[in-house]
């Protein structure tokens, strides 16, 4: 984890002394959120999503069983039957996830030996070659015949220029992008006003944007935009404190230029692109 005091990168403003006041609120709640129980909770969140194996997102579905296993600096070893792990429901955590979770809470309060490895093991209750779900990517000059390219490693030997003639083309080892395991490990928004109807934890994001539901969740005062121009009023521990703890690791830029975003999300609420959304906030 990136330790909190290295969250903010920037703040700059044609006000030098509004910079100066924007940057001291930050510091302040960054100082606070470091010995709250809010820091605790949202690192207990993620430990629950690496836990219950949700990373691996389709393959997990259609998995018939999933063994995670945390190995952390010293070669300790937490397992977990990730299966019988809630997806979107948090509390009741047991010790090994608390344990995983003091890990995750020293990491982001600056201790740079707080770091561990995760391995994920699936069975897919078959024997045989299995079809597996890596993520797909935006590729210019894609070679003929692959109408979704898939993330991959690294090429490893040149696509065939006769697409169709040679069947056992291989372009590169396709895998999961280090972003859409990170969304998924922020899944943990149960804080958002539409919650106990919904019933569903949505990804931090500052608008509460929903790909799966085509929809964003917060609007007003509800969104990161707004909370972050108030963080000297906002208790760590609170619903509140602890989304903003959850955007800080999402990253972002939550600046004044945000009223506009804002003003377009809340238009679109109805019958917004949310990929539009997400997109723009994983290049951010």
């Amino acid at each position: 984890m990136l330790d909190l005091d290295s969250a903010l990168f920037a703040c700059a403003s044609g006000d030098g002394n509004l910079a100066r006041q924007v940057r001291e609120s930050v510091v302040d709640f960054v100082a606070r959120a470091k010995v709250s129980d809010g820091l605790q909770e949202v690192s207990r969140r993620i430990a629950r999503n690496v836990a219950n194996g949700s990373f691996l997102w389709r393959n997990r579905v259609v998995a018939k069983s999933v063994t995670t296993t945390a190995v952390d600096s010293n070669g300790q070893s937490l397992v977990f039957d990730s299966l019988t792990i809630p997806l979107s429901s948090f509390g009741n955590y047991s010790a090994d996830e608390i344990r995983l979770a003091e890990i995750i809470a020293a990491g982001l309060r600056g201790d740079r030996d707080a770091a561990v490895e995760i391995i994920a093991r699936v069975d897919f209750g078959v024997k045989g070659s299995v079809e597996v779900f890596p993520s797909q990517a935006y590729v210019e000059d894609k070679p003929k015949g692959f109408a979704r390219p898939l993330y991959k490693l690294a090429t490893e030997i040149p696509y065939s220029k006769n697409p169709g003639t040679d069947h056992q083309t291989v372009t590169g080892q396709a895998a999961l992008r280090d972003q859409k395991i990170s969304n998924r490990l922020r899944t943990f928004d149960t804080w958002y006003e539409a919650y106990e109807i919904v019933g569903k934890a949505l990804p931090v994001e500052p608008n509460g944007a929903s790909i799966d539901l085509m929809s964003f969740f917060r609007s007003g005062k509800a969104t990161a935009f707004s909370m972050f121009s108030r963080l000297n009023q906002i208790d760590p521990s609170s619903p509140e404190g602890m989304f903003c703890i959850g955007s800080m690791i999402r990253g972002g830029v939550y600046s004044g230029g945000s009223d506009k975003a804002e003003a377009k999300a809340n238009a679109k609420a109805g019958d917004a692109k949310p990929q539009e959304a997400a997109e723009a906030s994983e290049a951010a």
